[in-house]
C-alpha cells in the first residue's frame, strides 16, 4: 500500500468506522478517487459496479426531464454513501439519476460483489446503509410533499428563511440553482424573488441574495399558513 493510499484510508476510517472491521486483504479491494467541483460522477443510465462512499466534499443527485427542467433529489455530504449507487449495484439496474460534484471531493468505491458479501458480515456497514436508506426515504417524502402539497411562494420563503438566518446574511446561489432545489422553473423563481425584493424582504445581486427584513419575511410565511 502506498503512503498516499494509506493516508486516504486513515482519513476515511475516522469517518466510516466499518472500514476498521475490514482485513488488510479486504481493504485492497477498495478503489480511491478524487473529483473536482462540476465533475459528473454518474450519469443516468450508467451501470454501477460499485457503491460510492464520500469522506470529503459535497455532491448532489439530480434528475432532469425531457423539458430541460432539473430537480435536486438530495445532497451527499462527508460521511455519507450514495444510496443510489448501492441500490443500483445490488440490483444491477442502471443508475436512475445524475451525481454531480459541488465541492472538491474524495470518495472510495466498493465493488458490488464485495458489498454483497460484506453486508452479510459487517454489522457497522449494515447499520450505516440502513440508516442512510431511512434518511433518504424521509428526504423523498419531504420532496414529494413540497412538490405536490405546498405552494411555491411558501416553499421559497421557507427556503430563504432556512438559508438566511439573520438580516445581512448572504446566500450565494443563482436562480437556476434555487429552481433545481425547489423543483420549479427559473422564471417562476426569478419572478417571485423580484416580488420579495420589491416588498423589502431581500436584496438581489448577481448570484447573491441578501436578507434585509427576516422578521417581516417570517411573518409573511406565518400568514401563508393561516390561509
Amino acid at each position: 500500500m502506498t503512503n498516499r493510499v494509506g493516508e486516504k484510508m486513515e482519513q476515511a476510517k475516522l469517518i466510516f468506522p466499518f472500514l476498521n472491521s475490514l482485513s488488510d486483504d479486504e481493504l485492497q479491494h477498495i478503489h480511491w478517487m478524487t473529483a473536482k467541483s462540476g465533475d459528473i460522477l454518474f450519469r443516468e443510465g450508467d451501470m454501477c459496479s460499485f457503491a460510492a462512499f464520500l469522506y470529503e466534499g459535497e455532491m448532489k443527485v439530480c434528475k432532469s426531464g425531457n423539458n430541460g427542467r432539473e430537480i435536486n433529489l438530495y445532497r451527499i455530504y462527508s460521511g455519507q454513501p450514495c444510496i443510489l449507487t448501492i441500490t443500483s449495484s445490488l440490483s444491477e439496474h442502471p443508475y436512475p439519476a445524475e451525481a454531480i460534484v459541488e465541492k472538491d471531493s474524495k470518495l472510495f468505491l466498493i465493488p458490488n460483489q464485495d458489498l454483497k458479501r460484506w453486508l452479510s458480515m459487517k454489522p457497522l456497514l449494515q447499520n450505516q446503509i440502513y440508516q442512510q436508506v431511512s434518511f433518504r426515504f424521509i428526504d423523498m417524502m419531504t420532496l414529494f410533499d413540497n412538490l405536490f402539497f405546498r405552494k411555491i411562494d411558501d416553499r421559497i420563503t421557507t427556503f430563504l428563511l432556512d438559508h438566511l438566518k439573520e438580516n445581512g446574511s448572504v446566500l450565494c446561489m443563482t436562480h437556476d440553482e434555487i429552481a433545481s432545489d425547489l423543483g420549479s422553473a427559473r422564471e417562476v423563481i426569478s419572478r417571485m424573488m423580484k416580488q420579495l425584493e420589491k416588498e423589502g424582504f431581500i436584496q438581489i445581486s448577481r448570484g447573491k441574495i441578501s436578507m434585509v427584513n427576516r422578521e417581516g419575511l417570517l411573518n409573511k410565511k406565518l400568514n401563508m399558513t393561516k390561509v
